[in-house]
């Protein structure tokens, strides 16, 4: 069943999805997206049903539970029209074109390519300093 406004499924930390939230706030107000944050118990659960328990010949259910992309993962944006969409940069950007209400800022300058190319190199820089942070904190707290 569609969800009534749009909803990002994440964990209840910053992590991937912290641009995509900051975005979707900016572009919908408070009330206007739902923000599931769920933990890992549920995240390993959600993936058993999407992954058919375990059935590597099968392809992914994306009707039994909450995992509704052909990748499984999260961050994911599920939008009133059934669709979801799962990588929190991309669902970022994608808020960040919506902003038209009485405070929303358009943050993402479509009709300027060259602007956009500026503002995807930063977000991507960005990316990379979250790789590297999540890869020091590996290295330092779980070795």
């Amino acid at each position: 069943m569609p969800v009534s406004k749009p909803t990002l499924t994440y964990f209840d930390f910053p992590g991937r999805a912290v641009s995509a939230r900051l975005a979707l706030f900016n572009a919908l107000g408070k009330d206007g997206w739902e923000d599931n944050r769920i933990n890992f118990d549920t995240f390993k659960e959600e993936k058993k049903k999407w992954n058919n328990n375990g059935d590597a010949s099968a392809e992914p259910n994306i009707t039994a539970g909450m995992l509704k992309t052909r990748m499984g993962y999260v961050p994911q944006l599920e939008l009133p029209s059934g669709k979801a969409y799962t990588q929190g940069f991309c669902i970022a950007r994608y808020a960040c074109m919506l902003g038209e209400g009485k405070y929303a800022k358009n943050l993402y300058p479509v009709a300027d390519a060259e602007l956009c190319l500026a503002i995807d190199e930063i977000v991507n820089a960005l990316d990379e300093m979250v790789n590297l942070t999540l890869r020091l904190t590996m290295t330092f707290f779980l070795d």
